[in-house]
């Protein structure tokens, strides 16, 4: 039978699922953020099975989120952008990513750098585009500092950002840098793109153009590296 005005559920039914919702709801009332999040993924798990149950574990989520959880907050993002349980909302959303972000959590930099990257893309005027870029920026560098502890969440924000700011301006050598550095450590689309671009800037029908000379200054050692990274396989 469910308790009303708790949100737990005590069962004689012997049905497992509710059984564990309830002993993981009970140690989330009064745990910490940790708790209700297991509490949260367990609920999210079984959504199909717990369909009446699901706002007790929203309100936990909300919880653990204002007691400084970045991964609660990250969370809470997805589901505005989903609309799980929760009306979709694309700016609900994006406050819930910056204040993971905030908290120091990476993967909400990580979705941080990639919304504010569209933003840019879709600029209307320099003004916007400066200032969707300067953020992104601003969650790259703190990524970055956490890239030992988060690698492939910092790999792949170094490719989704540098593409970002190539797509806006070809020319633009500090997304050219970052996808070389991207390329030289491994990431295979990274790679293909540098190739592609490179052979294009070979050809004889862009000779002396501009931004082919750009690619070849800026790409040729990187194609040599990657050359002889290719080697070392082999």
């Amino acid at each position: 039978m469910c308790c009303l005005f708790t949100g737990g559920c005590s069962s004689d039914s012997e049905n497992p699922i509710l059984e564990e919702y309830d002993r993981l709801w009970r140690l989330a009332v009064d745990g910490d953020a940790n708790d209700k999040l297991t509490f949260f993924f367990y609920t999210m798990e079984h959504r199909d099975s717990l369909a009446d149950y699901t706002g007790t574990a929203l309100d936990q989520l909300v919880d653990a989120s204002s007691r400084g959880s970045g991964e609660a907050s990250f969370w809470l993002g997805y589901m505005s952008e989903e609309g799980i349980w929760t009306r979709q909302s694309d700016e609900e959303a994006m406050k819930s990513y910056l204040l993971s972000a905030e908290q120091g959590y990476a993967a909400g930099m990580h979705k941080c750098i990639l919304e504010f990257a569209h933003l840019a893309e879709a600029a209307g005027t320099e003004d916007d585009k400066d200032f969707a870029l300067n953020n992104a920026q601003k969650w790259y560098d703190a990524i970055f500092d956490l890239r030992r502890d988060s690698t492939d969440l910092f790999k792949s924000a170094r490719f989704n950002y540098a593409v970002a700011r190539l797509k806006i301006n070809p020319s633009d050598e500090y997304g050219m840098t970052l996808l070389s550095d991207a390329a030289i450590d491994g990431h295979e689309t990274a790679i293909s793109i540098i190739r592609e671009f490179y052979a294009d800037a070979s050809s004889p029908e862009f000779k002396g153009d501009t931004h082919a000379e750009l690619v070849i200054k800026r790409w040729t050692p990187t194609i040599e590296i990657i050359g002889r990274n290719d080697q070392q396989i082999e």
